[in-house]
């Protein structure tokens, strides 16, 4: 995000005025105290004080002018949001709060420059607890961990003492009893005995448990010149891209991957938890979100949801649900998915870096998600304006009607359409709303198999791109998108090419899951492309004659090569997989006929069944599913494939209907089963109701059965491209389900 936007949004929240007479000092006078309890002989003083950005968390940052002793203060306000590295000058507060001398109630904040650097300060963990080192970035070699604590927290010795670890924010070193590390580095927060040190991040821990290794290939950089990089190196590590060369690292684990190494995709708009499940078979389409929310199908979706989600009891499987949406998604090349508000650590089970895939709510981000942002009002979201949010996303104008459009411009009137501003769906928008966005640097998430199936229609993104608005591209959810981000890349260029001539190129739709994504969540200084000092989130796919973008939106699941999350090998072919000796265990799985391995099961303390496998929450899910009623939607596995069927029991006499490929363009084929021999018709239906086509009207024997639709009707004439209804009566059941036709 563009600095300038940030300073001038920052400048017109503060509107604090001081009372006091200010005073510029330096950080040391503030901090250096000869009271034995630690009290700042400026506590309750407003003063001015500048330094450089050494830590940043949630609810704070460190502020240092120097390494070392003294030089250090914790700055405990929301407002602001720096980056580590900023040199700044703010003015607030001197409070001892909770024993610890803190700057509170910033009244003014600038920026003077950024990328600078604050060195730890050597200490050993007898003297740590010193006063002199509160807030202070220090590092601490040679420590073995002792003990285990609660929350995540642990502790290690290094010969002097000990010293308390804790994990507020994330990093992808989980800590066992015994573990030796080089070195530890971090804010030491608290300096009673033993002190605390908060690292804060993996490259803060360094030793031969954090990996350090290089991957060769091809690489797609997908940086602003969309450099492609023959015979390179990506060294990785922790969860961090240090460089890429062009020869391979000295001392290092080397794996050739003789494929195309393209940063990992990030799914900018999806509802994790519901991914159980695949489509909903509504029998239309609809003109507003209310419209088939209200519907009695959905009403029986949601129970049918609801009971998959509590079983055997309250919440009962939300662990699973999500660890079966993120392993699909990572077999699909997914590192990162936008799907709920976490930035705290009550959500550390689902969404804690190194946890199957990051969420891109996660704290260091700073982005807040609403589905329903309206009904919040215009206070609720001026006051979140007031914060140090980078993005608002949220869903808007999901539908093709005069309401839709109109929650636009109620967004709009209340001041809220700026850079902030990451618009879900936009599908009523035309060119006089792409200009108001591009104009506010505002972002858009397309999510073009979920518009269509719902509305009949999606966002003209042609208009979108050429008024200059940045598009992103993600499925929405299972029950009306696509199963993962590679299918629903296809599927955008499917429909580029059925309705737009083929103007979205295939480097358009891999930067729409890439770089613009990445933006479009305010994380493009991290995530998004393959670059020194970004997250190293990465997938590869086999190398290819044909373009590289091409061969991405040609790839599947099964073709993903391997799947690296904040610098850990997840998803991959064994001969790839095998090469990575710090995995620990790795799970055999198969997907679309291919053997893959899957490492998602992590070994620590802190997250509760973080070392279930994959074929266990399958299993346990597919229970949940068996019992719940109504079966309004099928059961969706985590990959790629037909769905995992479970076997209806013997009391429910009912028939199923799937069709594949879906969407399709030449034909498409329609597999349905009766659970007896039964009298059977399957008809094609308009979403006006129409009859168009007779394809089956018979007498049928139990089981399986297949036919083919060619997109033509009972006249033999060929249907126009849209939305059509395939209706399956077979014993007094009705079984219906969409499908979209692309000529």
């Amino acid at each position: 995000m563009p600095r300038a936007p940030r300073l001038l949004a920052i400048s017109a929240c503060l509107l604090l005025s001081n009372v006091l007479p200010v005073t510029a000092v330096t950080i040391y006078d503030i901090q250096h105290t000869t009271d034995p309890s630690g009290g700042s002989p400026y506590a309750g003083q407003v003063v001015t004080v500048s330094g450089i950005v050494a830590a940043v968390f949630l609810n704070g940052y460190v502020v240092a002018e120097a390494p070392g002793p003294w030089r250090a203060v914790y700055v405990g306000e929301s407002r602001n949001g720096p980056e580590i590295g900023d040199e700044i000058t703010i003015t607030g507060t001197v409070d001892e709060y909770s024993g610890k001398t803190e700057i509170r109630n910033v009244t003014d904040y600038s920026v003077i420059s950024t990328g600078n650097d604050v060195a730890p300060w050597p200490v050993r963990a007898d003297s740590a607890a010193q006063e002199k080192y509160e807030s202070v970035l220090v590092i601490l070699d040679d420590l073995t961990v002792t003990s285990l604590l609660g929350g995540g927290w642990w502790a290690a010795d290094d010969g002097s003492g000990t010293i308390q670890c804790a994990d507020t924010n994330d990093y992808t070193y989980f800590p066992e009893l015994g573990d030796t590390l080089v070195s530890v580095a971090g804010i030491v927060r608290s300096v009673s005995s033993p002190a605390t040190l908060h690292p804060r991040d993996t490259m803060d821990i360094s030793g031969h448990l954090i990996p350090h290794f290089a991957l060769g290939g091809t690489i797609i950089t997908m940086n602003d010149a969309l450099d492609i990089l023959h015979g390179h190196y990506v060294e990785i590590r922790g969860d961090r891209i240090l460089g890429i060369t062009d020869g391979a690292p000295r001392g290092l684990l080397i794996v050739e991957t003789q494929g195309l190494i393209f940063p990992g995709l990030i799914d900018a708009h999806n509802h994790a938890r519901f991914n159980v499940l695949d489509h909903i078979p509504f029998e239309q389409t609809f003109e507003h979100r209310d419209q088939w929310r209200s519907t009695e199908m959905y009403a029986e979706f949601t129970e049918q949801f609801t009971a998959i989600l509590d079983y055997p009891a309250g919440g009962g499987q939300i662990m699973n649900l999500y660890r079966l949406a993120e392993t699909r998604a990572l077999s699909a090349g997914t590192t990162t998915m936008q799907s709920i508000n976490c930035n705290g650590q009550d959500d550390d089970f689902f969404a804690h870096q190194g946890m199957v895939i990051n969420n891109a709510e996660r704290f260091p981000s700073r982005i807040w998600s609403e589905t329903f942002p309206l009904p919040l009002g215009p206070a609720y979201w001026h006051s979140m304006q007031e914060g140090c949010f980078d993005r608002f996303v949220i869903h808007l104008s999901e539908g093709t009607n005069d309401a839709s459009l109109q929650e636009f411009y109620t967004w709009a009137s209340w001041g809220m359409l700026d850079w902030r501003t990451t618009l879900i769906h936009g599908v009523s928008l035309g060119p006089n709303e792409w200009a108001l966005m591009a104009d506010a640097s505002a972002n858009l998430v397309w999510s073009p198999m979920s518009n269509m199936l719902l509305y009949g229609t999606t966002a003209d993104i042609p208009s979108a791109v050429d008024a200059g608005v940045d598009v992103s591209i993600a499925p929405d959810w299972t029950p009306s998108g696509s199963h993962d981000m590679l299918a629903e890349m296809k599927f955008g260029r499917e429909l580029s090419d059925a309705q737009w001539g083929g103007v979205l190129d295939p480097v358009d739709l891999v930067l729409f899951a890439t770089r613009n994504a990445a933006r479009a969540m305010g994380a493009e200084n991290r995530i998004g492309q393959v670059a020194e000092g970004f997250r190293a989130d990465l997938m590869v796919i086999p190398a290819s004659p044909q373009d590289p973008y091409e061969a991405l939106l040609d790839a599947e699941s099964r073709d993903v090569m391997l799947t690296v999350v904040s610098g850990r090998p997840m998803y991959g072919d064994p001969w790839l997989m095998d090469q990575f000796p710090f995995l620990g265990t790795v799970e055999e799985v198969q997907v679309g006929g291919c053997t893959k391995r899957v490492a998602i099961q992590i070994e620590t303390h802190s997250i509760p069944d973080s070392d279930v496998p994959i074929s266990e929450v399958v299993a346990e899910l597919e229970q949940a599913y068996d019992q719940a009623y109504p079966r309004v939607c099928e059961f969706l596995g985590p990959f790629e494939g037909p769905p995992t069927r479970v076997p209806d029991p013997p009391w429910a006499m009912v028939s199923s209907l799937r069709v594949t490929p879906n969407p399709f363009r030449a034909a498409a084929t329609v597999v349905f089963s009766v659970p007896r021999r039964l009298d059977a018709s399957l008809r094609v239906y308009a979403v006006d109701g129409r009859l168009l086509r007779n394809l089956l009207h018979t007498s049928l024997a139990a089981g399986s059965h297949t036919l083919t639709w060619d997109g033509s009707d009972d006249r033999g004439l060929y249907v126009a491209s849209g939305v059509y209804l395939l209706r399956l009566e077979s014993g007094g059941w009705e079984h219906t389900t969409r499908v979209l036709l692309l000529q």
